[in-house]
């Protein structure tokens, strides 16, 4: 068994995950078990090389990921689910502890995690906004992707401008604790 935070579009679970062979997971979220085929052999419901096909108790969700960082024990992923797009990172539980301990310490700098362009600044320089609350909005692929603050703070500075092409890790805002703010 396996155990992990993950966080997906601001929201933190303990995911614990029990491989039983064949393609076949046993995933505890929030206490909820739910029984996963990752498409084993006798499944060979593969989607393609960046994606899965996973049967989630008997539903069907086509899921592609995208690595966009890796840090002190965290990864965070850009994800495609049934053609919604959603931002996630994990975590070991040694790192999240960690985390935890140096919660609002620092600044959380923003990038942008597949190329595109930015059509919508949804607040200004200086606005309180919350954990996960959307800051602007990056077009891709003829969609638009909210993207979030990934801490509650101000937002301290943009580094883009509405209109303005940018390409996958560049910066695109970041937040600061309040109290730094100032």
């Amino acid at each position: 068994m396996s155990q992990s935070y993950v966080v997906i579009d601001g929201r933190e679970e303990l995911v614990e995950v029990t491989v039983l062979g064949d393609g076949k997971r046993q995933v505890t979220v929030d206490g909820k078990v739910y029984e996963v085929d990752t498409g084993g052999e006798r499944a060979g419901v593969s989607a393609g090389a960046r994606g899965a096909s996973l049967l989630v108790d008997g539903r069907q969700f086509e899921v592609f990921a995208h690595r966009v960082k890796t840090s002190a024990g965290t990864r965070s992923y850009a994800l495609t689910v049934n053609g919604v797009d959603h931002r996630a990172s994990v975590t070991d539980p040694l790192s999240h502890l960690a985390q935890e301990s140096d919660a609002g310490a620092g600044s959380a700098r923003v990038e942008a995690y597949m190329p595109g362009r930015v059509v919508a600044l949804l607040v200004a320089e200086g606005d309180t906004v919350e954990l996960g609350q959307g800051v602007l909005v990056l077009e891709a692929m003829k969609m638009e992707n909210e993207i979030a603050a990934e801490a509650a703070g101000v937002v301290q500075h943009f580094f883009v401008e509405l209109g303005q092409a940018v390409e996958g890790g560049d910066p695109l805002f970041e937040v600061v604790p309040p109290e730094s703010s100032t």
